[in-house]
Protein backbone atom coordinates (compact mmCIF):
# COMPACT_ATOMS: atom_id res chain seq x y z
CA UNK A 1 0.00 0.00 0.00
CA UNK A 2 1.07 3.29 -0.79
CA UNK A 3 0.61 6.69 1.18
CA UNK A 4 0.84 10.04 0.56
CA UNK A 5 3.85 11.76 2.75
CA UNK A 6 3.87 15.56 4.41
CA UNK A 7 7.33 16.35 3.43
CA UNK A 8 8.71 17.74 6.53
CA UNK A 9 11.85 18.11 8.66
CA UNK A 10 14.32 14.78 8.24
CA UNK A 11 13.06 11.61 10.40
CA UNK A 12 9.75 13.83 10.72
CA UNK A 13 7.34 12.66 8.04
CA UNK A 14 3.79 11.29 8.41
CA UNK A 15 1.50 9.69 5.81
CA UNK A 16 -1.45 11.82 4.62
CA UNK A 17 -4.33 9.58 5.59
CA UNK A 18 -6.97 12.00 5.93
CA UNK A 19 -7.41 12.68 1.88
CA UNK A 20 -7.09 8.79 1.02
CA UNK A 21 -8.24 5.40 2.27
CA UNK A 22 -5.86 2.46 3.19
CA UNK A 23 -6.50 0.23 -0.41
CA UNK A 24 -6.29 2.80 -3.51
CA UNK A 25 -8.36 1.32 -6.24
CA UNK A 26 -9.88 3.75 -9.13
CA UNK A 27 -13.80 2.78 -8.17
CA UNK A 28 -14.52 3.14 -12.31
CA UNK A 29 -11.57 0.77 -13.82
CA UNK A 30 -10.15 -0.95 -10.43
CA UNK A 31 -6.39 -0.21 -11.12
CA UNK A 32 -4.20 -0.13 -8.16
CA UNK A 33 -1.37 1.86 -10.14
CA UNK A 34 -2.75 5.06 -8.28
CA UNK A 35 -0.87 8.15 -7.35
CA UNK A 36 -1.63 10.29 -4.41
CA UNK A 37 -1.48 13.88 -3.84
CA UNK A 38 1.70 15.45 -2.08
CA UNK A 39 3.57 17.53 -0.87
CA UNK A 40 3.61 20.05 2.77
CA UNK A 41 0.68 19.95 4.92
CA UNK A 42 1.16 23.63 5.59
CA UNK A 43 1.77 24.86 1.65
CA UNK A 44 -0.53 27.25 0.25
CA UNK A 45 -0.60 26.26 -3.36
CA UNK A 46 -1.41 23.48 -5.20
CA UNK A 47 0.19 22.88 -8.66
CA UNK A 48 -2.39 20.57 -10.93
CA UNK A 49 -0.79 18.47 -13.18
CA UNK A 50 -2.92 16.57 -16.50
CA UNK A 51 -1.40 12.95 -14.79
CA UNK A 52 0.57 10.76 -13.63
CA UNK A 53 3.96 8.96 -15.89
CA UNK A 54 5.58 5.90 -15.03
CA UNK A 55 8.31 7.26 -12.68
CA UNK A 56 5.02 8.65 -10.39
CA UNK A 57 3.16 5.14 -10.06
CA UNK A 58 6.39 3.54 -9.49
CA UNK A 59 6.87 5.79 -6.28
CA UNK A 60 2.75 6.23 -5.92
CA UNK A 61 2.99 10.14 -5.80
CA UNK A 62 2.09 13.20 -7.72
CA UNK A 63 5.50 14.20 -9.23
CA UNK A 64 8.47 12.06 -9.29
CA UNK A 65 11.45 11.57 -11.37
CA UNK A 66 12.16 14.27 -14.02
CA UNK A 67 9.15 16.61 -13.96
CA UNK A 68 10.22 16.36 -9.82
CA UNK A 69 13.74 17.23 -10.95
CA UNK A 70 12.41 20.28 -13.38
CA UNK A 71 9.96 21.61 -11.03
CA UNK A 72 12.99 21.14 -8.35
CA UNK A 73 15.31 23.29 -10.15
CA UNK A 74 13.52 25.74 -11.70
CA UNK A 75 11.90 26.67 -8.15
CA UNK A 76 14.77 26.93 -6.82
CA UNK A 77 16.54 29.54 -9.19
CA UNK A 78 13.52 31.56 -8.58
CA UNK A 79 14.60 31.29 -4.91
CA UNK A 80 11.92 29.40 -4.07
CA UNK A 81 11.71 25.88 -3.26
CA UNK A 82 9.28 22.74 -4.22
CA UNK A 83 8.66 22.06 -0.22
CA UNK A 84 6.41 25.57 -0.33
CA UNK A 85 4.09 23.55 -2.51
CA UNK A 86 1.72 20.60 -2.93
CA UNK A 87 1.02 18.53 -6.01
CA UNK A 88 -1.85 16.46 -7.69
CA UNK A 89 -3.17 15.49 -10.40
CA UNK A 90 -6.45 14.76 -12.42
CA UNK A 91 -5.58 11.84 -13.91
CA UNK A 92 -5.05 9.41 -10.41
CA UNK A 93 -3.41 7.08 -12.67
CA UNK A 94 -1.92 6.36 -16.36
CA UNK A 95 -4.55 7.86 -18.71
CA UNK A 96 -6.74 4.51 -20.07
CA UNK A 97 -9.48 6.49 -22.31
CA UNK A 98 -12.36 5.97 -19.92
CA UNK A 99 -13.30 9.32 -19.40
CA UNK A 100 -15.49 7.91 -16.30
CA UNK A 101 -11.92 7.00 -14.64
CA UNK A 102 -11.16 11.25 -15.66
CA UNK A 103 -13.82 12.49 -13.93
CA UNK A 104 -14.15 10.78 -11.22
CA UNK A 105 -10.02 12.16 -10.50
CA UNK A 106 -11.05 15.47 -11.35
CA UNK A 107 -14.03 15.79 -9.14
CA UNK A 108 -11.18 14.35 -6.31
CA UNK A 109 -9.14 17.33 -7.53
CA UNK A 110 -11.56 20.25 -7.13
CA UNK A 111 -12.41 18.73 -3.73
CA UNK A 112 -8.83 19.02 -3.16
CA UNK A 113 -8.51 22.33 -4.44
CA UNK A 114 -10.63 24.16 -2.12
CA UNK A 115 -8.56 23.98 0.65
CA UNK A 116 -5.62 26.20 -1.16
CA UNK A 117 -6.40 29.52 -1.66
CA UNK A 118 -3.34 29.64 -5.39
CA UNK A 119 -3.81 26.67 -7.72
CA UNK A 120 -1.43 26.42 -10.65
CA UNK A 121 -2.65 24.34 -13.54
CA UNK A 122 0.16 22.52 -15.16
CA UNK A 123 -0.81 21.41 -18.81
CA UNK A 124 -3.50 21.04 -21.48
CA UNK A 125 -5.49 18.66 -19.97
CA UNK A 126 -5.66 20.49 -16.35
CA UNK A 127 -6.56 24.12 -17.51
CA UNK A 128 -8.88 23.06 -20.15
CA UNK A 129 -10.92 21.37 -17.74
CA UNK A 130 -10.79 24.06 -14.90
CA UNK A 131 -11.38 27.04 -17.35
CA UNK A 132 -12.90 25.67 -20.77
CA UNK A 133 -9.99 27.72 -22.72
CA UNK A 134 -6.96 26.66 -24.23
CA UNK A 135 -4.11 26.46 -22.32
CA UNK A 136 -1.37 27.96 -24.32
CA UNK A 137 -3.79 31.57 -24.50
CA UNK A 138 -3.70 31.58 -20.80
CA UNK A 139 0.62 30.76 -20.05
CA UNK A 140 1.76 32.84 -17.21
CA UNK A 141 -1.34 34.52 -16.33
CA UNK A 142 -4.53 34.44 -13.94
CA UNK A 143 -7.45 33.03 -15.16
CA UNK A 144 -10.49 32.40 -13.52
CA UNK A 145 -12.84 28.99 -12.75
CA UNK A 146 -16.50 28.24 -12.35
CA UNK A 147 -15.12 25.26 -10.22
CA UNK A 148 -12.94 27.61 -7.98
CA UNK A 149 -14.86 31.32 -7.78
CA UNK A 150 -12.88 32.71 -4.77
CA UNK A 151 -9.31 31.18 -5.84
CA UNK A 152 -6.27 32.90 -7.65
CA UNK A 153 -5.02 30.02 -10.42
CA UNK A 154 -2.65 30.49 -12.87
CA UNK A 155 -1.68 28.59 -15.94
CA UNK A 156 1.97 27.72 -16.88
CA UNK A 157 3.35 24.98 -19.17
CA UNK A 158 3.92 21.73 -18.48
CA UNK A 159 7.55 20.49 -17.07
CA UNK A 160 7.61 18.45 -19.69
CA UNK A 161 7.49 20.73 -22.63
CA UNK A 162 11.27 21.77 -21.45
CA UNK A 163 12.56 18.43 -23.67
CA UNK A 164 10.72 19.94 -26.63
CA UNK A 165 12.34 23.09 -26.51
CA UNK A 166 10.31 25.39 -24.28
CA UNK A 167 12.46 26.47 -21.90
CA UNK A 168 11.41 30.30 -22.17
CA UNK A 169 7.84 29.93 -22.38
CA UNK A 170 8.03 27.49 -19.26
CA UNK A 171 10.89 29.73 -17.53
CA UNK A 172 9.17 32.97 -17.86
CA UNK A 173 5.51 31.81 -16.99
CA UNK A 174 6.57 29.86 -13.84
CA UNK A 175 8.70 33.60 -13.05
CA UNK A 176 5.45 35.08 -13.49
CA UNK A 177 3.26 32.80 -11.27
CA UNK A 178 5.82 32.68 -8.63
CA UNK A 179 6.29 36.21 -8.35
CA UNK A 180 2.36 36.71 -8.06
CA UNK A 181 2.53 33.81 -5.75
CA UNK A 182 5.07 35.96 -3.44
CA UNK A 183 2.99 38.90 -3.51
CA UNK A 184 0.06 37.03 -2.20
CA UNK A 185 1.90 35.61 1.16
Amino acid sequence: MRKSVIIGEKGNNMAWDDFFEDEIKCSECGTSDMVESYGSGDTFALFILDYPEKDEIRSGKAIAGSVEGILKSEISKLRGSIRDYSFTTIWKHIPNGNEKCRDIGFAKTIEEANKFPIIILMGKLATELFINQKYKEFSGLQVTSLYLPDTKIFVCPHPKTLFGGGVGEFRLALGKIMNEVKECF
